[in-house]
């Protein structure tokens, strides 16, 4: 239940920091066939290999706007935070799919 609602707090994260809607989530939720129950079935304790592919694109599908976006005023401790997990992993080269997104999130301990 910890991860369900670190990923709840997570979807309220974004939707304060970008205004994304309610309906911006259900659709990577849809999109990716991912459900409350598939969320809260997760470890608290999950790595990037135990979580499911469909859930890091999921992931992956929230958290895309934090990382195209430019001229945001996050808060300056969160966006070095931030920036240092993205530079962390964006010069891995073996992953594919959506593992990216899910260690950024592991890094950030959003998970």
């Amino acid at each position: 239940m910890k991860l369900i609602y670190q990923l709840i707090l997570f979807a309220l994260l974004i939707n304060i920091c970008l205004g994304s809607s309610q309906q911006q989530r259900q659709n990577c939720k849809n999109q990716h066939n991912v459900t409350d129950n598939d969320l809260a079935a997760l470890p608290a304790t999950a790595t990037v290999a135990d979580i499911p592919k469909n859930i890091k694109c999921f992931l992956k599908c929230v958290l895309q706007p934090l990382l195209i976006a430019e001229n945001r005023n996050y808060d300056t401790d969160k966006e070095q935070k931030f920036m240092r997990c993205k530079e962390k992993y964006e010069n891995v080269e073996d992953w594919s799919g959506c593992d990216y997104e899910t260690n950024i999130f592991l890094c950030l301990d959003w998970l």
